[in-house]
């Protein structure tokens, strides 16, 4: 009891001494503020030298800048309103310490200790008697840490005599609290509980617990024909039925030859439709093959079936007239579509014309070479008597190479001495030679020759003609006919009718080009002949019909 008193005793000084600081602290803080006032009164005028914008400073109610500690003096910073100008003015020191929890030096509590308490901010101490006692008068204590369900907690105790302090253990609690939502192990519907599985939230442990139903409807879309509605997929509840709101996704337009169809959702639900557009009438037009008539869709290319029908011609129509030197041309035109035939014609006793046979399978009866022509100098290989005398001789190289376009024969240095296309001789005695066909026996045909030079611009006043010998020889190599002819390339044409000739005669024509001047000029050189076109032509003669047949 005596040792109860003298703590009582000191804990009163200790008030005591603190009720005087209080006071003293008091009264620095009005004798601060009375100074301030006093300074803001006091002021009429501002200094000229520092703002000469301001002649009267208006301060604000100041901002302190330094708290006043019990270890130095803070600070007010008062700013003019008007200029801008700041003063500072001292705040004195606090009166109040920051004392810590104190030190005990009492080594044994039944004798008389003391407890020694230090200020935090300046390190000010003061020193309080704690009584001798017999046993240690704990307060209730604070608790520091918590127990969970599986860790133990702690409680601090304190002496109220001597402030000794002691930790007990708080027990755990072993009680979990199931908080976390984990997850379902049966989710509840609408009419029905279901299960879900709770974690602790202070150790791993977990639990399921029961859930009640949610009252909540899990609706679906549902739809037939042109109805919609929702249906309950938990219980037997389901909305009105309406009907779709269908918008138009796509479109595929219809032809003759395949259906359309245009596709539709609805708005509200994932219902679809599609609808089928019929086939288009076909687009018939009128075509035409060589022999028929008919119609084809223009679109599909379909074709009626019924519809062909052969041509309905008409009398044939010349457009260009056959001759002996030329290749006629007709047409006729069916009356029921735009079909127009056209085709070549000749005079009805055409035998050959020496361009069939300018092809790489030449199969037509003709021969194409050069030949080495001798006219002074009697030969025994194929002479030429007759109305020119028997001093002609000729050589003839029949041409092995055809490169696409023309005849060629060369020398022996290759180089290319004749060449014969199709209208177009190139090579001075360039040779045609015809085989008479079979089933011929004493035939008259007639042999129709032309030239015509047809000069470039350069040569327009220069022309070329053809020098031309006809020989005919037999299988025996006996000449049955030799004739030199001059086609001077204006154009001129000449025609020579050969008697006597049987299966296996042989129409030599033997070409040699020559040049020719209608005006001389300054610039005047050898024309080229290689623009020239040449005939060559054979028709068997019809025998003349006597007033008996």
């Amino acid at each position: 009891m005596l040792g109860n008193k003298r703590i009582s005793a000191i804990r009163l000084q200790k008030n005591n001494d603190k009720g005087k600081i209080m006071k003293r602290k008091i009264s620095l803080v009005i004798l601060t503020a009375a100074l301030a006032l006093a300074s803001a009164i006091g002021l009429a005028a501002c200094d000229d030298e520092q703002n000469t914008s301001c002649t009267e400073h208006a301060w604000d109610g100041g901002n302190v800048t330094r708290e006043a500690t019990c270890a130095e003096a803070g600070e007010t910073t008062y700013t003019c309103t008007v200029c801008g100008e700041t003063k500072t003015e001292p705040i004195a020191k606090s009166i109040t310490h920051s004392w810590d929890a104190g030190e005990v030096d009492q080594p044994d509590i039944t004798v008389e200790g003391s407890i020694t308490y230090t200020c935090t901010v300046c390190g000010d101490t003061y020193s309080e008697t704690v009584p001798a006692h017999v046993e240690h008068e704990w307060d209730e204590g604070s608790q520091l840490t918590a127990p969970t369900c599986t860790e133990k907690g702690s409680m601090k105790y304190e002496c109220k005599i001597c402030h000794t302090t002691k930790t007990e253990d708080i027990p755990a609690t072993g009680e979990h609290h199931y908080d976390t939502f984990v997850g379902y192990e049966t989710e509840p519907t609408c009419i029905t509980a279901g299960r879900a599985t709770y974690k602790c939230m202070t150790c791993e442990a977990t639990t399921t617990k029961e859930v009640q139903p949610t009252g909540v409807h899990s609706l679906s879309w549902e739809h037939e024909g042109e109805q919609h509605w929702q249906k309950c997929a938990n219980c037997d509840y389901a909305t009105d039925k309406e009907a779709h709101a269908w918008t138009e996704t796509a479109r595929e337009e219809a032809t003759c030859s395949a259906e359309g169809h245009v596709d539709y959702s609805c708005e509200t639900c994932s219902a679809t439709k599609t609808e089928t557009i019929d086939k288009t009438a076909h687009t018939y037009e009128t075509k035409f093959n060589d022999t028929q008539h008919y119609r084809q869709c223009s679109v599909c290319q379909d074709i009626d079936g019924n519809s062909y029908e052969n041509h309905a011609f008409g009398d044939l129509v010349i457009d260009t007239e056959a001759t002996l030197y030329q290749t006629g041309s007709r047409h006729r035109k069916c009356s029921a579509c735009d079909y127009t035939s056209v085709e070549s014609y000749e005079l009805g006793n055409f035998v050959s014309d020496y361009r069939s046979g300018i092809v790489l399978e030449n199969t037509s009866g003709w021969e194409y070479g050069h030949s080495d022509y001798k006219w002074n100098t009697p030969s025994t290989e194929d002479r030429l008597p007759g109305n020119t005398g028997d001093t002609e001789s000729f050589v003839f190289t029949r041409s092995e190479e055809f490169n696409g376009d023309a005849w060629l024969v060369k020398n022996n240095n290759n180089e290319v001495i004749s060449e014969i296309k199709a209208g177009w001789l190139n090579g001075s005695w360039s040779t045609l030679a015809y085989t008479v066909g079979v089933g011929v026996e004493n035939a008259s045909y007639t042999l129709a020759l032309g030239y015509k030079y047809n000069p470039a611009d350069s040569h327009k006043d220069l022309y070329t003609a053809a020098n031309v010998r006809i020989a005919v020889l037999s299988q025996d190599r006996t000449c049955k006919y030799s004739e030199f002819i001059h086609l001077d390339g204006h154009g001129t044409n000449e025609a020579r009718e050969i008697s006597g000739l049987n299966t296996g005669d042989k129409i030599y024509v033997f070409i040699e080009f020559e040049e020719e001047k209608e005006k001389d000029g300054d610039n005047v050189t050898n024309s080229s002949w290689s623009n020239g076109d040449f005939t060559c032509r054979i028709f068997e003669k019809q025998p003349e019909q006597t007033q008996d047949e």
